[in-house]
């Protein structure tokens, strides 16, 4: 394994993420997870491009299926982003199981993403929503302002 996929595992078990590419909604919450844990400041280095559900790795696909049957020996992270990992930890809880739990996954990094990557603003609920529409979302405009507050409560936005 490369740093950046020992790093990849030790974060994913951190967060409490199920490091594997058994299903669809298996891979999508990896991808979430990653996604968020980067937005967090967790320096992971994967680039992600806007695909059909949200934000998407390429390189986080392959290293993730890269490391399945491996175990990272003697690595640990360091404090200051296991305090990070911790917070974000306690947020993944909130999402419920199931299919609510995916679509929570994708919510989150989906309007993250459109915000970080400037289509639009934190402060425009309507205009996010309009912009998940376009894209093939049906969150709700309530949904999205929802999760642009609790984004900006977990630090990932800057409060207004």
């Amino acid at each position: 394994m490369n740093r950046r996929q020992i790093a990849l595992k030790l974060v994913l078990a951190e967060l409490g993420i199920r490091a594997t590419m058994e299903s669809f909604d298996d891979r999508l919450i990896l991808q979430k997870a990653v996604y968020l844990a980067q937005q967090a400041g967790i320096p992971l280095g994967y680039h992600y491009y806007w695909y059909l559900r949200g934000p998407y790795s390429r390189e986080l696909t392959a290293d993730a299926f890269a490391t399945l049957t491996e175990a990272p020996a003697g690595w640990s992270l360091d404090q200051r982003s296991k305090r990070k990992l911790a917070k974000l930890k306690t947020f993944f809880r909130e999402f419920k199981s199931g299919s609510s739990k995916v679509r929570a996954f994708e919510m989150f990094a989906s309007v993250l993403f459109a915000v970080v990557t400037g289509q639009a603003q934190a402060t425009n609920a309507a205009g996010i929503t309009k912009l998940m529409r376009t894209a093939g979302k049906n969150f709700t405009e309530k949904e999205v302002n929802a999760a642009v507050q609790r984004l900006r409560d977990q630090g990932l936005l800057p409060t207004v």
